[in-house]
């Protein structure tokens, strides 16, 4: 496996896979409760969980817009674990990738506002990278984005005999799909 840029594993290890895998299988709480709002392309776009990211991996990942969810139960707390998760933060945006943190206090007791905050991180990386908060080929979630203006006095008519008729002063069809 590569490590190239593309590759949304970034040259994971097969150990690394592994452990990713047995991850999946015992959850937290907390984890069960987010992935039950991340998972089935729930807000527009697809996680993945446990995911393996280089040496590391993330509780969540979402590679069409390189962002990373992170939940830290109480052990993140300890001085030593601090500074492991910055440096595994630190090496997870140097590959270009967002990452996000929150408690497991926050999953408890707080869902709606992480919710709001990765939507929020949701639309500033679709901005980001397109230029546009509906994100890569016009798409937010699974609606399409179409923009249709015609002459004054005309009738819509279906786009190729409508392209061909003298009665449109304007018409332009914008269609991201």
């Amino acid at each position: 496996m590569s490590a190239g840029y593309n590759d949304m594993h970034y040259g994971a290890s097969k150990l690394i896979f592994q452990r990713a895998e047995e991850l999946r299988k015992f959850p937290t709480h907390e984890e069960e409760i987010m992935w039950g709002y991340l998972s089935g392309n729930k807000l527009g776009i697809k996680f993945r969980r446990q995911h393996p990211l280089s040496n590391y991996i993330a509780d969540f990942y979402c590679h069409s817009l390189k962002l990373v969810v992170e939940i830290d139960g109480g052990i993140h707390n300890k001085a030593d674990v601090k500074i492991n998760d910055e440096l595994r933060q630190k090496e997870i945006e140097s590959l270009g990738i967002k990452v996000i943190r929150f408690t497991n206090y926050q999953v408890l007791n707080k869902p709606e506002s992480i919710i709001k905050m990765i939507n929020k991180t949701i639309k500033e990386l679709q901005i980001e990278s397109t230029g546009s908060p509906l994100g890569a080929g016009g798409q937010l979630g699974k609606m399409k984005a179409m923009i249709f203006a015609a002459g004054l006095g005309t009738r819509f008519k279906p786009w190729p005999q409508a392209c061909n008729s003298r009665k449109w002063r304007f018409y332009t069809w914008i269609t991201a799909f």
